[in-house]
Protein backbone atom coordinates (compact mmCIF):
# COMPACT_ATOMS: atom_id res chain seq x y z
CA UNK A 1 0.00 0.00 0.00
CA UNK A 2 1.52 3.34 -0.95
CA UNK A 3 1.93 6.09 1.62
CA UNK A 4 -0.65 8.50 0.16
CA UNK A 5 -3.35 5.80 0.19
CA UNK A 6 -2.38 4.86 3.73
CA UNK A 7 -2.61 8.52 4.85
CA UNK A 8 -6.00 8.89 3.18
CA UNK A 9 -7.27 5.74 4.89
CA UNK A 10 -6.05 6.92 8.30
CA UNK A 11 -7.57 10.36 7.76
CA UNK A 12 -10.91 8.80 6.79
CA UNK A 13 -10.89 6.56 9.86
CA UNK A 14 -10.08 9.46 12.17
CA UNK A 15 -12.80 11.61 10.63
CA UNK A 16 -15.51 8.95 10.98
CA UNK A 17 -14.51 7.60 14.41
CA UNK A 18 -16.81 10.02 16.34
CA UNK A 19 -19.78 8.85 14.27
CA UNK A 20 -19.16 5.23 15.18
CA UNK A 21 -18.48 6.07 18.81
CA UNK A 22 -21.77 7.94 19.15
CA UNK A 23 -23.78 5.13 17.56
CA UNK A 24 -22.19 2.65 19.98
CA UNK A 25 -23.24 4.62 23.07
CA UNK A 26 -25.41 2.82 25.57
CA UNK A 27 -28.91 4.22 25.66
CA UNK A 28 -31.88 3.53 27.90
CA UNK A 29 -35.50 3.73 26.76
CA UNK A 30 -37.43 5.87 29.25
CA UNK A 31 -40.65 7.87 29.37
CA UNK A 32 -40.61 11.50 30.54
CA UNK A 33 -43.30 11.66 33.25
CA UNK A 34 -42.61 15.10 34.70
CA UNK A 35 -40.13 17.78 35.54
CA UNK A 36 -38.84 21.12 34.40
CA UNK A 37 -38.57 20.44 30.65
CA UNK A 38 -41.20 22.67 29.10
CA UNK A 39 -40.33 21.57 25.56
CA UNK A 40 -41.01 17.88 26.18
CA UNK A 41 -44.64 16.71 26.56
CA UNK A 42 -45.44 14.36 29.43
CA UNK A 43 -45.52 10.74 28.38
CA UNK A 44 -42.93 11.17 25.62
CA UNK A 45 -40.68 8.19 25.04
CA UNK A 46 -37.03 9.30 24.87
CA UNK A 47 -33.57 7.80 25.01
CA UNK A 48 -31.38 8.49 28.00
CA UNK A 49 -27.61 8.62 27.49
CA UNK A 50 -25.16 8.90 30.38
CA UNK A 51 -21.44 9.18 29.80
CA UNK A 52 -18.51 10.52 31.82
CA UNK A 53 -19.37 14.16 31.05
CA UNK A 54 -23.03 14.49 30.02
CA UNK A 55 -26.50 13.24 30.79
CA UNK A 56 -28.72 13.60 27.72
CA UNK A 57 -32.38 12.97 26.92
CA UNK A 58 -32.83 12.54 23.20
CA UNK A 59 -36.19 12.87 21.45
CA UNK A 60 -36.25 12.09 17.74
CA UNK A 61 -32.46 12.53 17.38
CA UNK A 62 -32.51 15.97 19.10
CA UNK A 63 -31.26 16.70 22.61
CA UNK A 64 -34.24 17.64 24.78
CA UNK A 65 -31.82 17.90 27.71
CA UNK A 66 -28.04 17.93 27.95
CA UNK A 67 -26.49 18.65 31.35
CA UNK A 68 -22.99 18.10 32.70
CA UNK A 69 -22.99 15.16 35.12
CA UNK A 70 -21.10 17.34 37.59
CA UNK A 71 -24.29 19.38 38.09
CA UNK A 72 -26.38 16.40 39.28
CA UNK A 73 -27.43 16.99 42.88
CA UNK A 74 -29.44 13.84 43.47
CA UNK A 75 -31.22 10.84 42.06
CA UNK A 76 -33.61 8.29 43.47
CA UNK A 77 -35.84 5.50 42.27
CA UNK A 78 -39.29 4.30 43.27
CA UNK A 79 -41.37 1.39 42.01
CA UNK A 80 -44.31 2.41 39.84
CA UNK A 81 -47.14 0.91 41.91
CA UNK A 82 -49.83 1.88 39.40
CA UNK A 83 -48.19 -0.04 36.56
CA UNK A 84 -47.56 -3.15 38.67
CA UNK A 85 -51.21 -3.28 39.78
CA UNK A 86 -52.53 -3.27 36.23
CA UNK A 87 -51.52 -6.83 35.47
CA UNK A 88 -49.08 -9.41 36.71
CA UNK A 89 -48.12 -9.95 33.06
CA UNK A 90 -47.23 -6.27 32.66
CA UNK A 91 -43.48 -5.63 33.02
CA UNK A 92 -42.58 -4.06 36.35
CA UNK A 93 -41.63 -0.41 36.00
CA UNK A 94 -39.83 2.10 38.14
CA UNK A 95 -39.53 5.86 38.18
CA UNK A 96 -36.16 7.55 38.49
CA UNK A 97 -36.03 11.17 39.64
CA UNK A 98 -32.91 13.18 38.79
CA UNK A 99 -32.21 16.73 40.03
CA UNK A 100 -29.47 19.18 39.11
CA UNK A 101 -28.24 22.72 39.68
CA UNK A 102 -26.30 24.37 36.86
CA UNK A 103 -25.23 27.79 38.10
CA UNK A 104 -28.47 29.44 39.21
CA UNK A 105 -30.67 27.14 37.11
CA UNK A 106 -32.29 24.25 38.96
CA UNK A 107 -34.04 21.39 37.25
CA UNK A 108 -35.36 17.91 37.59
CA UNK A 109 -36.96 15.10 35.64
CA UNK A 110 -38.97 12.01 36.47
CA UNK A 111 -38.38 9.13 34.07
CA UNK A 112 -40.33 5.88 33.94
CA UNK A 113 -38.38 2.82 32.87
CA UNK A 114 -38.56 -0.94 32.92
CA UNK A 115 -37.11 -2.38 36.09
CA UNK A 116 -34.52 -4.27 34.05
CA UNK A 117 -33.12 -0.98 32.68
CA UNK A 118 -33.47 0.83 36.00
CA UNK A 119 -30.48 -0.98 37.49
CA UNK A 120 -28.28 0.01 34.55
CA UNK A 121 -29.38 3.62 34.79
CA UNK A 122 -28.70 3.74 38.53
CA UNK A 123 -25.27 2.15 38.05
CA UNK A 124 -24.42 4.71 35.36
CA UNK A 125 -25.58 7.59 37.57
CA UNK A 126 -23.63 6.27 40.55
CA UNK A 127 -20.54 5.98 38.39
CA UNK A 128 -20.56 9.60 37.20
CA UNK A 129 -22.48 11.62 39.77
CA UNK A 130 -20.59 13.87 42.17
CA UNK A 131 -23.34 13.21 44.76
CA UNK A 132 -22.27 9.55 44.98
CA UNK A 133 -19.77 9.13 47.85
CA UNK A 134 -18.00 6.37 45.89
CA UNK A 135 -17.55 8.57 42.79
CA UNK A 136 -13.93 9.31 41.99
CA UNK A 137 -13.28 12.93 40.95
Amino acid sequence: MNSSLLRLTILLLLATAPLFARSAETSYHVVYTGGTLSTLPLGTGVKLYIDSTLLRLVDDHLDALAIPVTTITGFTTTPDITASRVSFNHPHRSTIAITWVDGVQRGGVALRCHASECQGILAALQGVSPTNPNHLH
